[in-house]
């Protein structure tokens, strides 16, 4: 199987490949978060995005997207940088003497070593789809559906996913509309319903983010910015919808005796008013009309996007889920402008894993239909590397689709886009 997404040269898979003793097991497929990936130059190799040597402060590459949409009426995709996705940041580490490797943070590679461990024990391949985390997100929708058509042609089975935090996000619609692709899914810390706790990561940048606060990679406070995050569309799909509910009753923005404030997460006229993102004077963001005008029109396609995910309709879904979720650290919902429209760091929380709350605020559909929901101790970022209980739920999911495949006819699962009144009634009878 071809290792290129349908988008130029990026790499999208990364493939552990190992004996296939058939029927046994489906393969197992890995769809990442954001900041889960490096981001490195096709042509020269060079690292954008996930170096040791970044993290640690030692260089802070730029790698901002370009502002502007291609195609003659600008309608078309976001243009495109030399970078592309280099492979999940399983780990930081320096050469040591003799050519060895001297790890110095473990990040991701529990998981991965722990998934190809299981690969191998149950005789099917263990693959990693990757994307840019910073782009649109229907456009890695689209790669992830041409990286799996591939996949199931060449295996001859649908996969077993596990997606986690905006990789849920970046999955759904494809389970909703091609659930012939998919064995059994996982989601790890969904981010599938939206949060406000990105805020402060477009809103403040190096000294004035505060220590805890994910713009602080490891050492570095001058790589993750306000700058960078204002081309990214893929991070601001997090944001709620104007008018969805809020979190416990905390509004996303308020005043100090808790009154709410009007907030339009999707229009720039609103951060400018409330001086958040570019517009907050410890943001460093060079603010330009012709800055401003592409992250309006960023927002209003991710309102299209958003519009339609809360569309989607998986009532009649057949594919098994699960879902382990965190309830370790306080998680964002709400923050405070006083009546001088100054922000205030310090925000309400309610209980979640530091990104994903237990509660959603909203703007997901409804109609998903969890077999279980399992916690984890293990925060937002290092949930993946709770092994046991996902060995646990990777177990139960593979008797799910097992059985499910046996009940139903072969056509439910083999034939691409089988319409949901067909799946349910072929299911029923």
């Amino acid at each position: 199987m071809d290792k290129t997404s349908g988008h130029g040269s990026e790499r999208c898979s990364k493939r552990r490949r190992l004996p296939r003793a058939s029927g046994e097991s489906p393969p197992i497929v890995h769809v990442h978060g954001v900041k889960a990936t490096s981001l490195v130059d096709k042509d020269t190799g060079e690292m954008g995005y996930g170096s040791t040597a970044a993290f640690f402060n030692f260089r802070s590459p730029d790698f901002r997207l370009p502002t502007e949409w291609t195609g003659r009426d600008g309608t078309g995709p976001q243009a495109r940088d030399n970078l592309v996705s280099g492979g999940l940041i399983e780990d930081l580490a320096i050469s040591g003497p003799f050519g060895t490797r001297i790890r110095l943070m473990g990040i991701q590679a529990p998981y991965t070593a722990y998934c190809a461990e299981r690969a191998a024990r149950l005789g099917t391949e263990f693959h990693i789809f990757e994307y840019d985390w910073r782009r649109e997100i229907p456009e890695a929708t689209a790669a992830l559906e041409v990286f799996l058509d591939e996949l199931v042609a060449e295996s001859g089975e649908p996969v077993q996913m596990i997606a986690h935090s905006m990789g849920a996000l970046v999955s759904l619609p494809l389970i909703s509309r091609r659930p012939d692709l998919f064995h059994s899914v996982l989601f790890i810390a969904p981010g599938i319903n939206t949060d406000v706790g990105f805020l402060e990561d477009c809103t403040l940048a190096g000294a004035h983010s505060p220590p805890r606060f994910s713009n602080n990679t490891v050492f570095n406070s001058t790589m993750l910015t306000p700058s960078l995050w204002a081309t990214c569309p893929g991070p601001y799909s997090f944001f709620p919808l104007k008018g969805c509910p809020a979190t416990d009753g905390v509004a996303p923005l308020h005043r100090p005796d808790g009154t709410p404030l009007e907030m339009d997460f999707y229009c720039l006229a609103d951060y400018k008013k409330y001086q958040l993102g570019i517009y907050h004077p410890h943001s460093e963001v060079e603010v330009t009309p012709e800055l401003e005008v592409f992250v309006q029109k960023m927002f209003d396609r991710i309102v299209v996007f958003r519009q339609n995910f809360l569309k989607l309709d998986l009532s009649d879904c057949l594919v098994p889920i699960r879902c382990l979720m965190s309830l370790c650290k306080q998680t964002p919902v709400g923050y405070t402008v006083d009546e001088e429209d100054v922000w205030w760091r310090k925000p309400r929380t309610v209980r979640g894993d530091g990104r994903v709350t237990a509660h959603a605020i909203g703007n997901a559909p409804t109609n998903i239909r969890y077999r279980e929901v399992v916690s984890s101790e293990l925060s937002h970022f290092m949930i993946q590397n709770d092994t046991e209980k996902i060995e646990r739920l990777l177990s139960k999911l593979l008797v799910d689709g097992d059985e499910l495949i046996a009940a139903a006819p072969s056509m439910i699962r083999t034939s691409p886009r089988t319409p949901k009144s067909l799946v349910g009634a072929a299911i029923a009878s």
